[in-house]
């Protein structure tokens, strides 16, 4: 009953359910019903419609036979019979008999189908994945207004209306579509700097596909892109549809493409320590040089502006502005050339103040502090600090610590302008080497890779010692591509170490022919062959016949 009363409710009723008893039974055991009690309860509940009757379970079907009953008897009691199949389609059983109780107490009009005329080229099922009214739905003014809307978008149509055609079933919806014309012709003209094919190939707009505005003013913008990639900013491109025979038309692009700008004046703003030139050697926008024909300086790529902006900041915080900011790039052209500024908020410069190095059962030794570099630095330095870290985690991943970790904690005090660095390290536990598996080498022996190993099963655990592994085997020149992965062990304190191997072609063969004064002419040939069954060991064999001599 829960479930048939939330159904209504979300139709629109007021459900009241019934619990008083009928002689002393409750409602929903009572074996009969007569319309007339029916309506006796319902004038009781202050109800205008009743709703008695059974759900049956036969074998798998399930069925509602309900009767709807009009309490004021304006109206003739109208039985409603539901099926289903499956316990599992028992709410959509009872959403279906919600439905039909609505369609006969709100005496609305239940949509038969949903129909499609007046489309050509576009699929009728395209169509209607957009619509969400479905047949057997009740008909709804509001919901079909955003079917209509929905179809709209599809940017295929000129006109969408809805109409609505009586049957004996229901109403049969139709949304008649006007098409938008398709495209005869598309052509360019104009274009000079940059190749058709290229055009093209940028646009969205097609031959034989249907116009739609929003894709020629799209593919406007597309084709001017391409003119500022070349320099061409002031480069004018315009559309122009022209309607030919059978509800098609000729789509012309027309480009102007003025003269060619270059990046006469790089600026900054804001930079109080750096010159501009200084800045100037940090980006790879240009201005227009001597050779500009030769090396492309001066042309405007926006996405190294990005990439500039970026180096900017990055040269700053290696300088020890740690607060550096650096803003989005402002352009502006006139028929002269291209202005570009680059706005600039240094913020505090930072000197290196204490750097120590710190963790539990650390002890570093002279060699090792020695080593670090951002202790030496007048001012802070990014990239050293990357460095130092690198260098921190090589040593203890080399001495068995596999899983060691060095985080920085820097600390700044803003009012002396002093940042101290505090290197954290965590060792984690030692670890020795486990099982060293190799895979990929279906000529060379395991005992040849093997051997250019600096590592030992069961030895202790050295990053060092699998890199220099690494580095020799790409030294024997057998293998195309080299990947050394570790993973954890069975047991907690080994590394296993797997080693993929691509192995390329060693063998050489070479001939050639030939004329001197000694042999006249000769053939000669060799057959070279660096890693002999796979041994790692060399063969060469050459040969040269001639007409006076011959050489082994």
């Amino acid at each position: 009953m829960d479930m048939l009363v939330r159904s209504l409710k979300q139709q629109g009723f007021q459900p009241v359910p019934a619990v008083e008893a009928v002689e002393g039974e409750p409602l929903w055991v009572a074996q009969e019903m007569t319309d007339a009690q029916a309506r006796k309860i319902g004038a009781e509940l202050g109800s205008t419609f009743v709703i008695y009757g059974s759900l049956s379970k036969i074998g798998e079907q399930i069925s509602f036979d309900v009767r709807l009953v009009d309490v004021d008897q304006r109206r003739p009691t109208v039985p409603i019979y539901v099926t289903q199949v499956g316990l599992e389609n028992l709410a959509s059983a009872v959403s279906d008999l919600s439905r039909e109780a609505s369609i006969r107490i709100l005496r609305r009009k239940k949509i038969r189908q949903i129909l499609v005329r007046g489309n050509q080229r576009v699929e009728t099922e395209a169509i209607k994945l957009r619509v969400k009214t479905k047949g057997g739905d009740l008909f709804d003014q509001a919901k079909l207004r955003e079917d209509l809307t929905e179809i709209y978008k599809m940017g295929y149509f000129k006109e969408v209306r809805i109409e609505a055609e009586d049957t004996p079933q229901g109403q049969d919806v139709v949304f008649v579509v006007e098409e938008k014309p398709t495209i005869n012709e598309v052509s360019i003209r104009g274009s000079k700097s940059i190749t058709e094919d290229d055009i093209r190939a940028a646009m969205t707009t097609r031959q034989y596909g249907i116009l739609q505005r929003s894709v020629l003013k799209g593919d406007e913008e597309k084709i001017r892109a391409l003119y500022r990639d070349k320099g061409y900013y002031n480069a004018e491109v315009t559309y122009e549809i022209k309607p030919v025979e059978g509800d098609r038309v000729d789509v012309s692009f027309r480009i102007k493409e003025n003269n060619k700008l270059y990046v006469r004046r790089i600026t900054f703003t804001g930079n109080q320590h750096f010159s501009d030139d200084d800045l100037k050697d940090i980006v790879m926008t240009s201005e227009r040089g001597s050779f500009f024909w030769l090396t492309e300086s001066g042309i405007l790529k926006r996405d190294k502006l990005e990439v500039d902006s970026d180096m900017i900041a990055a040269f700053y915080l290696n300088h020890g502005f740690m607060d550096i900011r650096v803003g989005s790039p402002e352009i502006t052209y006139d028929e002269e050339g291209i202005y570009i500024n680059f706005p600039i908020n240094e913020g505090g410069r930072f000197r290196v103040g204490k750097v120590e190095v710190t963790g539990k059962d650390v002890e570093p030794d002279v060699r090792l502090l020695n080593s670090i570099k951002l202790s030496k630095k007048k001012y802070f330095h990014r990239e050293v600090l990357a460095r130092d870290l690198e260098r921190l985690t090589d040593y203890y991943t080399s001495q068995g610590y596999a899983f060691a970790e060095v985080e920085p904690n820097i600390a700044r005090d803003r009012t002396k302008q002093v940042v101290d660095v505090n290197y954290q390290v965590k060792k984690g536990e030692l670890v020795d080497f486990g099982r060293i598996e190799i895979s990929g080498n279906a000529k060379t022996r395991d005992k040849v890779i093997r051997r250019q190993l600096k590592v030992v099963e069961g030895e202790r655990y050295s990053k060092a010692k699998l890199e220099r592994s690494v580095g020799n085997l790409r030294r024997l020149d057998y293998f195309e591509d080299i990947e050394m992965d570790t993973r954890k062990g069975k047991a907690a304190d080994r590394m296993n170490v797997d080693i993929k191997l691509k192995e390329k072609a060693t063998r050489f063969i070479s001939a050639g022919a030939g004329f001197s004064t000694a042999d006249n002419f000769f053939f000669q040939a060799q057959i070279a062959e660096r890693n002999l069954f796979g041994r790692g060991q060399d063969l060469a064999f050459q040969a040269q016949v001639g007409s006076q001599s011959n050489r082994f």
